[in-house]
């Protein structure tokens, strides 16, 4: 295994704990996808994950290799940390806000040379924001921001990826992006740990899944194994169907919600289909 949890647990300074018992393992090039409810502890594992926050219990292994034995600069050049929240009080160049992903591989106080603007440019590119290399960090959107810090992260040439909730501040046109850049990253042989509020994303990207809930780890193993309806009901509370995309070979998550109907299979019912649907929407 690449990466492996064994019986971690983590409690705050309260002693409640936050989760528990977590068993979790993937090998280079695997997509973890973490889902469940809010405030089930999936942000919280993460950070364990990158030793921001030192387990009570258990361990986290890197190659069979405890993270407690490893400084922080041994970990920064095997794993990079995405948060779903940052704020940069200073307005910092994007360049810049992207070269200090490359601290862990620079001397102390050695300033970034050539190669390591050509990197940081080559990752903006990459993800389409390269015509924002100049402005200030603090005078772009929300999810442009997202994009750069996954650009800061990626040019720490990491083996490891995590990104907390990282679709979260992007359009619906960037969240596809952002997935199929997860998908090729993964193809270079990176490992990633996701968090998300979306089945979907899973079913795109995951080749493993884990749900938690209420600090435990309700199911671990590929996506088609763990994400059922009756698991997604058991853990969301709500109704959901999954259904297969012909000629896709997609699947998706469909919540139910009460008292919504459908229009377009009302259309579809009568004869003449469209055109009996049009004529029931004006009253004819």
């Amino acid at each position: 295994m690449f990466l492996e949890t064994r019986e971690a647990g983590f409690s705050y300074e309260e002693g409640k704990p936050v989760f528990g018992g977590v068993n979790l393992s993937l090998d280079e090039g695997d997509v973890l996808c973490l889902l469940g409810p809010n405030g089930a502890g999936k942000s919280t594992l993460l950070q364990c994950l990158d030793r921001i926050l030192s387990l009570d219990k258990g361990e986290v292994l890197l190659e069979g290799r405890s993270l407690t034995s490893m400084t922080r600069r041994q970990i920064s050049r095997e794993i990079a940390f995405l948060p779903q929240f940052h704020r940069a009080s200073f307005p910092f160049r994007v360049i810049d806000i992207v070269l200090m992903g490359r601290t862990p591989h620079m001397d102390f106080l050695a300033t970034p040379g050539k190669k390591e603007i050509c990197l940081a440019r080559e990752m903006l590119d990459s993800l389409g924001v390269l015509h924002l290399e100049e402005k200030p960090y603090t005078n772009i959107s929300g999810g442009e921001r997202q994009l750069v810090l996954l650009a800061s992260a990626l040019v720490q040439e990491p083996r490891l990826l995590l990104l907390d909730e990282p679709t979260s501040h992007l359009d619906f046109g960037n969240q596809a992006r952002f997935l199929e850049v997860v998908n090729r990253l993964a193809q270079q042989g990176i490992s990633i740990v996701m968090t998300t509020h979306f089945p979907d994303h899973a079913l795109l990207t995951a080749s493993k899944v884990a749900i938690l809930k209420a600090g435990k780890v309700l199911g671990f193993g590929s996506p088609h194994e763990i994400l059922t309806e009756g698991m997604i009901r058991e853990t969301y509370g709500i109704d959901v169907r999954l259904l297969d995309v012909e000629a896709t070979g997609i699947r998706t998550c469909v919540p139910i919600l009460a008292g919504k109907k459908c229009h377009r299979n009302r259309m579809s019912t009568g004869p003449g289909s469209a055109q009996a649907g049009v004529a029931d929407r004006n009253g004819g």
